[in-house]
């Protein structure tokens, strides 16, 4: 289920909060998802999550 593996990656954001960690817009972050700089899953109600992990990676400088 997405419960457990949510959990196995630790904490997963909502796209908002990924925009303000990364410093770049929504707008950003949605076509970072599009080129398949980050993975998104979502949500029963169609809302992306992102999981911390591949977020603090693309901080660092790496990709997720």
């Amino acid at each position: 289920m997405t419960d457990s593996n949510s959990q196995s990656e630790g904490q997963v954001l909502p796209i908002g909060d990924v925009a303000a960690r990364l410093g770049v817009s929504i707008a950003t972050v949605r076509r970072w998802e599009r080129d398949g700089k980050l993975v998104a899953f979502r949500t029963p109600g169609n809302q992306r999550r992102f999981h911390e992990a591949a977020v603090d990676a693309i901080r660092s400088g790496g990709r997720s």
